[in-house]
This record gives structure tokens, C-alpha cells and sequence, in this order.
């Protein structure tokens, strides 16, 4: 809608705070933010204690990518209502974008004052206390999520991340199955779970794993490193050799690079399989980029 015809209502009454106020949100959803912007500040310098003005001033900010104003105008908002929801979540999910961990977790803390059972208030802590690495707050604030939505696939799923990097492998074998019948299928999960059953050397139970994987994403060449892995433990050379090969189809360039200097196929150094293998790795890699996988 042209310029003219969006100020037209405020032609009689230009210090009509209700009207800039209104017409701020009809610009906001019609996406155009400068001129949003405008109307809100018009709309705040009639009544500057006004929460809404200064919440939606802050989210039309944030959309231009002035990310510190943004969160200023979220702290007015705070200033004018302590007690709302909306303003300490949306603070804290811009603190969050901008790696301010500990000021997202304060603010997240804050709104689940107000939402006593919010999934989003303890999912996102968790996401910042992993990202500052304390894993024993990670893992509290994602049963707490899970408390909200016992059956959500990614605070499972984070669960188990978290227990593995601990160390808790079957804790987070027990994670990876719960995020499972949330996500029936999902790809990640089905790894993890595999890859935990390789390094703790229950190969058989790894194997299955990967393929079960390797038949819905045969594209997938880490899975096939992987069965190769798993095989040479088991000492078996010629499996060892089929799935590497397999791996290479995929993605030559990646294991031209891998392969000789991995010491999980160290001892395959003298074999002339594994040696043809490399060649061909390097004649393939050389015509065409290494593909896309998960």
C-alpha cells in the first residue's frame, strides 16, 4: 500500500498515540519495518510507559538486524512489566543469537518465573548451558523439559549428547531410543546409538546399527567408514576393504585425505587392496568434488 494511504489516518490527529500505535502493528505485519519503527517511536514519545509499544518496537529491531537496540527496547518492556512472559523470552532468545549465554540463561530463568511449566524456558537454558559446557545445568534444564513434554525428540536428544560427552554411555543409549520413538527413523539418533555400541566394543550390536542406517542412507559414506571400523575390529581384512570402497564410491576426495594417515586402518598400510583403494580414491577425487552426506 502506497506511503500516502498508510498515513492517512493520522492526518487529523498526528499526536494520536492509539493511531501510531495501530498503524505501527499494520506495518509490522505488512513487513515494512522502517516505517514500522517509526510509528512505534512516534506512538512512545505520547506514552512512554507503554509495554506493547516498546515489546513490538523491539521485535521490529530485531527483524532490521540492530540486534543491541533490539535488546534495549526488550529491557524497557522488562522495565514497564517484570512479569510478562513474552518480553524475558524474546530477550533471552536474542541474547542467545548473540552467544550472551549467561544473560539468555538469566532471562529464560526469569520468564519461567512467569511460566512456571514453559518446554521453551528450560529447552533453550539447556541449549546455553551446553554451549558454555556446563553439562550438569544442561542436563537439569533439559528434564526439566522434558517434565513439560515427556515425549519431545530434541531435549532427548540433547539428553543423550550431553550423558555421552559425560561419559554415561548407557544412560545415553536409553536417550537416543526415548528421542527414537519420538522420531521413529531419524538418522542421528540411529548413529549415535551405533557409534556408542562401537566404542564401547559391542560390535555386533553396532554393526546391526549402522546396517539398518546404511539401508535407508546408502548415500551416507561415514556409515560405511564406520562398518569398515567395526569389521577390522573384528578382523575381518575383507569386509574391511568392501566397505571402505564403498565410503570412497561416495565421497573420494574425503578419504584421499583420511585413509593414510588414520591410524584405525594403520595395520592396512602394506595391503595392496587397500593401497588400490587409495589410488582410486585419488583418481576419483581429482574429476569431481566430494558429495553432500549427513
Amino acid at each position: 500500500m502506497p506511503r500516502n494511504l498508510i498515513f492517512r489516518p493520522l492526518e487529523c490527529r498526528p499526536d494520536t498515540y492509539r493511531e501510531w500505535f495501530r498503524q505501527a502493528n499494520q506495518l509490522r505485519e505488512w513487513e515494512q519495518y522502517d516505517a514500522a519503527l517509526y510509528s512505534y517511536e512516534r506512538a512512545l514519545e505520547y506514552y512512554p510507559d507503554d509495554f506493547w509499544a516498546w515489546y513490538r518496537r523491539g521485535k521490529v529491531l530485531e527483524r532490521l538486524h540492530r540486534y543491541e537496540e533490539a535488546s534495549a527496547s526488550f529491557d524497557n518492556a522488562i522495565l514497564v512489566n517484570p512479569k510478562n512472559y513474552w518480553a524475558w523470552y524474546d530477550r533471552g532468545r536474542l541474547a542467545f543469537r548473540q552467544n550472551k549465554f549467561l544473560s539468555a540463561i538469566t532471562c529464560f530463568q526469569q520468564a519461567a518465573k512467569v511460566e512456571l511449566n514453559d518446554y521453551w524456558c528450560f529447552y533453550r537454558q539447556g541449549e546455553a548451558w551446553r554451549h558454555l559446557s556446563d553439562y550438569d545445568n544442561a542436563l537439569a534444564a533439559y528434564s526439566r523439559a522434558l517434565e513439560a513434554r515427556p515425549h519431545d525428540y530434541w531435549a532427548r536428544y540433547r539428553q543423550g549428547d550431553i550423558q555421552q560427552i559425560a561419559g554415561h554411555f548407557e544412560a545415553a543409549l536409553v536417550s537416543y531410543k526415548k528421542a527414537l520413538v519420538a522420531k521413529p527413523g531419524d538418522f542421528w539418533c540411529q548413529f549415535q546409538r551405533a557409534a556408542i555400541y562401537e566404542r564401547l566394543n559391542y560390535l555386533d550390536a553396532a554393526i546391526e546399527g549402522f546396517q539398518e542406517i546404511a539401508r535407508k542412507h546408502p548415500d551416507a559414506d561415514r556409515i560405511w567408514y564406520h562398518l569398515a571400523v567395526c569389521y577390522r575390529l573384528q578382523k575381518k581384512p575383507d569386509l574391511v576393504i568392501e566397505m571402505l570402497s564403498r565410503a570412497i564410491a561416495i565421497s573420494p576426495r574425503k578419504y584421499e585425505e583420511l585413509l593414510p594417515c588414520d591410524p584405525e586402518f594403520a595395520s592396512f598400510s602394506d595391503d595392496l587392496r587397500f593401497k588400490a583403494l587409495l589410488a582410486k580414491a585419488h583418481q576419483d577425487g581429482a574429476v569431481r568434488p566430494a558429495t553432500p552426506n549427513h
